[in-house]
């Protein structure tokens, strides 16, 4: 029906946009920490007067949660790390789980941090889409 030429240039459109998905400007995440903002460690109450623009620099900046040590939860932005991780981690040593994300604005919110997943899912369904 197409040509390759054709199938192959949409193929390299989606994978060029899928690949550009998770690297943003700036992104807005919730700042908050939940022992001076007690709606902070319940996804359901935060709201936009918790919500903060990062402005570190341009395509490095990530939201982060932070659970523990405790029942204390911690919301905020910073600098994208060295190794680009997003999704959680648990430190062995204290049991703080920090999960880090960049896919979009205000991506602190969710217990499980999705984005990525569903921008991975939706990239590979539109290039198998394609092949068929």
């Amino acid at each position: 029906m197409y040509g390759l030429s054709w199938t192959l240039g949409i193929a390299t459109v989606i994978i060029v946009v899928c690949a550009s998905a998770t690297h943003v400007t700036a992104i807005r995440c919730y700042v908050c920490e939940s022992s001076k903002a007690p709606a902070c460690s319940d996804p359901s109450q935060l709201s936009t007067a918790l919500v903060d623009n990062c402005q570190f620099a341009a395509g490095e900046n990530v939201c982060f949660k932070r659970r523990g040590p405790g029942s204390l939860t911690q919301r905020n932005c910073m600098l994208r790390p060295p190794a680009p991780v997003d999704g959680c981690q648990i430190d062995k040593d204290t049991g703080v789980e920090t999960c880090i994300c960049s896919g979009r604005d205000l991506c602190n919110k969710s217990p499980a941090l999705k984005s990525l997943v569903i921008v991975m899912a939706i990239c590979i369904l539109g290039i198998v889409a394609i092949s068929l």
